[in-house]
């Protein structure tokens, strides 16, 4: 009976020492959260100025309640060979702007808090007047940078318009473009 009440008493203190070093290790565990990068009310900056900074490129931002607005005026959209080579709209040099301002602006909704559903990026040939519009998704932006998404996937996910449009010519303050709220309905539909 003696050594049944030292086994208790040994066990007792056992689970006592796990369950405080298990305590102290959920303690190290838990971490401050994440801080994001950017706040809500930098995205505007930010986007505008890593596309100066790093790609040379010059770009208007706006923000309605739930989207993101940029605009990218540029001197020509059209490839010197569009419509005589099929299949060729932009150039390389184009496509790679339009490609890096697309990248800017995922890679600061990455990283901001936000509660942005959706991005506009409207680039205008401010000498031909015409539009390149793409709406994306925020929420298919974040996955496909997390790799849930495949890049293929959401480049299908995008809503591309090209239309003629007068009042992009020599407008390079985006003016003649309207920031408003887009609704995941109409987005849906525009698919």
């Amino acid at each position: 009976m003696m050594k049944s009440r030292q086994y208790l008493k040994n066990s007792a203190r056992a689970v006592l020492l796990l369950n405080l070093l298990f305590s102290f290790i959920l303690a190290g565990c838990q971490q401050n959260p994440i801080e994001p990068t950017y706040k809500e009310e930098d995205i505007l900056s930010t986007i505008t100025k890593i596309c100066k900074e790093e790609f040379d490129l010059d770009v208007v931002t706006k923000m309605s309640t739930n989207t993101l607005w940029i605009y990218a005026p540029m001197d020509r959209l059209l490839d010197k060979d569009y419509g005589i080579v099929e299949g060729k709209v932009f150039d390389e040099e184009i496509s790679h702007e339009l490609s890096n301002i697309l990248s800017s602006v995922g890679r600061v909704l990455l990283s901001s808090e936000n509660n942005l559903e959706f991005y506009v990026m409207v680039a205008s040939d401010i000498k031909a007047g015409l539009d390149y519009t793409i709406i994306g998704n925020v929420l298919d932006t974040k996955k496909s940078y997390a790799g849930v998404i495949h890049w293929t996937e959401i480049n299908r996910r995008y809503v591309i318009s090209f239309t003629q449009n007068p009042a992009a010519i020599d407008d390079t303050t985006g003016e003649h473009m309207q920031a408003f709220d887009i609704g995941f309905e109409d987005f849906l539909v525009a698919l």
